[in-house]
């Protein structure tokens, strides 16, 4: 059920589709980072609800997209109020 491959809009742009797992992309939504440290670069996540494989799979992926693609993805903070950065298409 979770490999199953589904297509996602990538940030605010509808032109911007990425293909990835159900648990990547629920990896990359939910992850969160707390108590940042920036002088150290230490800092808490939510590990425990988070495949930390199916994160890093994503990140790969989805790095290499933007990579592709002008070394950005337009995303707005209007969209991410009412959206995931992934937003499944149906």
């Amino acid at each position: 059920m979770f490999n199953r491959k589904n297509t996602y809009q990538y940030g605010s742009d509808p032109k911007h589709t990425v293909r990835l797992s159900t648990i990547e992309a629920y990896a990359i939504n939910n992850l969160r980072v707390y108590n940042l440290d920036v002088e150290t670069g230490h800092a808490q996540i939510n590990a425990d609800e988070i495949d930390m494989r199916a994160y890093d799979r994503a990140a790969t992926k989805l790095n290499a997209y933007i990579a592709n693609h002008g070394g950005s993805i337009p995303c707005t903070d209007e969209y991410l109020e009412a959206n995931d950065i992934l937003t499944r298409i149906k």
